[in-house]
């Protein structure tokens, strides 16, 4: 009897499918395995329903750590934010007020944008741009835009201010923060002199 090469390739697999099934009834029937106490308490252990990580479980961890940076940031004091202002860059400080362009103009007599202008803004009171609509929790603040208190704030402004509106995230690195510090002080009537 002639068989095709398609009916040869079905009686292989046919025949390897009851051999793979026929050696694991044969395994199941002449090995059997019995659950010590302590595998049968591991296996429900596992089977136990596994806590889910929410989002508010992931952002609250967000938040701990961007007020860490915060209060290291504070923690370097004026004289670490000092010697980085001496050795910054106002190119670089250029280049990285580009991030704030969008929200914010530094022009003299500029208008405010979805953020305010930011003419000024060095010793200036902290939400006291005229005609500038704050969020509440800017409208509360009552200090003054010092290079320390901006530096802390550049840092993460939502763990500065707590529910403030502005979307942008921070400059966490601090060479970086002095170079845009260094440019934003120059972007005055009387810039302030730094070391």
């Amino acid at each position: 009897m002639q068989f095709t090469m398609f009916q040869k390739i079905g009686l292989s697999v046919l025949i390897f499918a009851w051999l793979v099934f026929g050696s694991n009834f044969l395994a199941d029937k002449l090995f059997t395995i019995e659950n010590t106490p302590m595998e049968t308490a591991a296996t429900e252990t596992m089977q136990e329903p596994v806590a889910k990580v929410t989002e508010d479980v992931v952002e609250e961890a967000v938040v701990e750590a961007v007020e860490a940076t915060v209060v290291e940031a504070v923690a370097s004091g004026t004289n670490g934010l000092n010697a980085l202002l001496a050795s910054a860059d106002m190119d670089f400080g250029v280049k990285m007020f580009k991030k704030c362009k969008a929200c914010h103009t530094v022009d003299k007599g500029g208008k405010n944008k979805v953020g305010p202008n930011l003419w000024n803004i060095i010793d200036r009171a902290q939400g006291g741009v005229e005609g500038f609509k704050y969020s509440s929790p800017m409208s509360a603040l009552s200090g003054t835009w010092s290079l320390e208190e901006l530096n802390t704030f550049l840092t993460s402004p939502s763990a500065y201010v707590k529910g403030t509106k502005m979307m942008f995230k921070g400059v966490g690195d601090d060479e970086d923060r002095a170079a845009l510090l260094l440019y934003l002080n120059q972007q005055s009537d009387s810039p302030i002199a730094l070391p």
